[in-house]
């Protein structure tokens, strides 16, 4: 039974801005975001709660429309891993929930859908040291039409274990594509290295048609998207190979990336490192009398988050979070440390054949970038003491956030509106306490060249944004879905940005 719980923000901040029309006459333009509504689900079950970890980057809830436009909501249950599949009636005054599996060591790691009305996810199994991964398709009634599986071995797929079970999945009707961060089976130097790893099946038989190993090591973060020509384009948060912003394509099984931004590097404060080098020379430049570092570094951070693709008839903008310095530089090392700078929005706009671009590792070049943002010329010491040169191109800073103890943000979702323009939201905290101290969420507009149309506008802090969730759009509406796992609720806020 669903109640509507709160319909905390009739929240059109009217914001009027005065604009030169055609006739060169100025008129008053009212721009808003919308009203905001929640709904309190209750489910036979205990869905994850965003509320207990903030760091977690495995998708947990795959919300769709069915051919009813009725909401619909795959989510695993944590009390006993069960797969459920929610259905709202168009009113979200009544609920069905069906069990589409019990299986009690099957996780949950992605799922899409496509035009033809059917569900797909991929889960899996680790078991004594053996990783067993499952495809199914089931339609919008929960039923199980088709199912393939298989383990994965180091000269196949090489998958040793999921790590963090980071994963992505989009299918276009004819192919489907997953990006999974893996541990791989042991090198010859005795470890288990992690990377990414891309898999194509065939939607109507489920097989997996081919692999790519290595997309980006190591791999943090990922994103698949399905452009207008049905090519599917990934995003990785790569910390070394490269370090940056790993922009993929695929087409069949073609494979082509590029670097569209990279980031600073925190070095050593040691002269040594473990590998028994010589001692490393002092990093002059960098340094200071309280902060001495050396000129080596072996850093996992990236100080950035993915937050989407949105395409044009161009190519494609890539939004994320970065920490850009006062100046609004990326690249400089003296601040590569936590706690430092807040996370900005930002954008990168690339050519829609970024593929066909010279490629230069970690330094985005001329022939790829469109947008006419901040240039900068950098370079990190790599472990071995190698210097590794990094240039970014194009870079738009959308949010100026100067005090990190007084914002910094996080969540940041992207969705291109039925009328051209670009919407962001996100949420607002303060650096202290990542759970404690939460804000509010935020939203803004951009016209359909990247140009902001709205200042910054609070949606509340009655509601909180998933990590790495997508959002459906729908009619002018965004539907979003958080659990309240003590509760056993499912909530659902429904912004609507037609009032």
């Amino acid at each position: 039974m669903i109640k509507q719980n709160l319909k905390y923000l009739t929240a059109f901040l009217f914001i009027i801005i005065y604009c030169n029309t055609f006739s060169q006459t100025k008129k008053p333009v009212v721009l808003s975001l919308g009203t905001v509504n929640n709904y309190s689900i209750s489910v036979d079950g205990n869905p994850f709660d965003v509320k207990n970890d903030q760091y977690s980057l495995q998708r947990r809830y795959f919300t769709y429309k069915n051919d009813k436009e009725q909401i619909v909501i795959l989510w695993q249950d944590q009390s006993n891993l069960s797969l459920k599949l929610t259905t709202l009636n168009s009113t979200y005054s009544s609920q069905i929930t069906k069990i589409i599996q019990t299986d009690k060591e099957e996780i949950l790691i992605a799922s899409a859908t496509d035009s033809t009305n059917l569900i797909y996810f991929l889960s899996y199994k680790a078991k004594f040291n053996l990783v067993e991964i499952f495809l199914k398709k089931i339609d919008f009634e929960g039923k199980i039409i088709s199912s393939k599986n298989f383990y994965s071995f180091a000269n196949s797929t090489n998958i040793y274990g999921v790590d963090d079970n980071i994963c992505s999945m989009k299918s276009n009707g004819e192919e489907i594509i997953v990006l999974l961060s893996r541990k791989m089976y042991k090198s010859s130097d005795g470890l288990n290295h992690q990377a990414g790893l891309a898999m194509s099946f065939n939607c109507r038989t489920l097989d997996l048609v081919t692999h790519i190993e290595n997309t980006t090591s190591h791999s943090f973060q990922n994103y698949l998207f399905v452009d207008s020509k049905k090519t599917f384009v990934g995003l990785e948060l790569g910390d070394n190979y490269p370090r940056g912003i790993n922009v993929h394509k695929f087409k069949g099984v073609q494979h082509k990336s590029r670097v569209v931004y990279t980031y600073k590097t925190l070095h050593s404060q040691q002269p040594n490192n473990n590998s028994g080098y010589k001692a490393f020379p002092f990093y002059t430049e960098i340094s200071t009398p309280s902060n001495k570092y050396y000129k080596w570094s072996n850093d996992n951070n990236t100080y950035t988050n993915l937050g989407g693709i949105i395409e044009d008839n161009e190519g494609y903008f890539i939004f994320f979070l970065g920490e850009p310095s006062p100046a609004g530089m990326s690249l400089d090392n003296s601040r590569a440390s936590s706690n430092l700078d807040p996370k900005n929005i930002g954008f990168v706009k690339i050519q829609r054949y970024f593929e066909a671009a010279n490629e230069n590792v970690n330094c985005v070049t001329e022939d790829v970038v469109l947008s006419k943002g901040k240039s900068e010329i950098g370079g990190f010491y790599g472990y071995s003491g190698q210097w590794f040169p990094q240039k970014n191109m194009g870079v738009t800073w959308l949010t100026n956030y100067k005090d990190i103890n007084k914002n910094n943000i996080r969540n940041l979702k992207s969705i291109k509106l039925s009328d051209g323009t670009i919407l962001l939201i996100w949420e607002n905290y303060k650096v202290k306490d990542y759970t404690k101290d939460f804000i509010g969420v935020f939203g803004i507009k951009l016209n359909a060249s990247g140009v902001k149309i709205s200042p910054i506008i609070s949606l509340g802090n009655k509601f909180r944004l998933p990590v790495s969730d997508e959002i459906l759009y729908s009619e002018n509406k965004l539907f979003l879905i958080n659990g309240l796992g003590d509760e056993k609720k499912i909530n659902l806020t429904i912004i609507d940005l037609s009032k």
